[in-house]
């Protein structure tokens, strides 16, 4: 049996005391029968017979993303993401050493939804993984081209450099982060690393 943290705080947030009671009782049934990153195969018709009671997609939809978006359906409807379950479970910085949290990183990497800041999910703007990430970053020539002219730097050597830097993070785990960020700390990165080896 699998066990699984629960919120006791949940009864006195406005968003879930105002309820009502049916719904109060889907809201417990997803978060116990996701997944351990918060995804639900979507069964309305098992929740309706185990709770003893007719449930209507829209209707429950309607009632948990009326003051804020708590559900997101992924999979063209067959899925539902719970957004605040990872925050929740795994805290706000998701660390790829550790089992539990690679193995919820690798299902949100599925679905394409970012985890960089999971309390503030965006599922349009993904960072799927380190490869994906690296990818990425060696396809930009638009980023490239500002790089190389922001720091002085040829375009060759400047991607010489960036494939380092890549190997580099991805030793350490440093692609499980925003591209933006990852992007902002190349630029720092290479700068530092020209005027070392201009000391050479």
């Amino acid at each position: 049996m699998a066990k699984r943290f629960t919120d006791t705080t949940k009864w006195q947030r406005p968003t879930f005391r105002r309820l009502p009671p049916e719904m109060k009782l889907f809201w417990i049934f997803l978060v116990d029968n996701c997944d351990h990153a918060g995804i639900w195969i979507k069964d309305i018709e098992a929740a309706s017979f185990l709770i003893g009671r007719d449930y209507k997609e829209d209707e429950v939809l309607e009632w948990f993303n009326k003051d804020e978006k708590r559900i997101e359906v992924l999979s063209g409807g067959s899925r539902w993401f719970i957004r605040e379950f990872v925050n929740f479970h795994y805290g706000d910085v998701m660390n790829p050493k550790n089992n539990a949290h690679l193995g919820a990183m690798k299902i949100l990497d599925k679905y394409n939804i970012r985890y960089d800041k999971i309390g503030e999910v965006d599922t349009s703007s993904v960072i799927s993984g380190s490869e994906d990430t690296k990818e990425k970053l060696l396809k930009d020539q638009k980023w490239h081209q500002a790089i190389s002219k922001n720091t002085s730097t040829d375009i060759g050597v400047m991607y010489n450099y960036l494939k380092l830097f890549l190997r580099d993070q991805e030793e350490c785990d440093g692609l499980y982060r925003p591209v933006n960020e990852i992007k902002s700390h190349f630029k720092n990165w290479l700068l530092k690393k020209k005027k070392d080896d201009a000391r050479i």
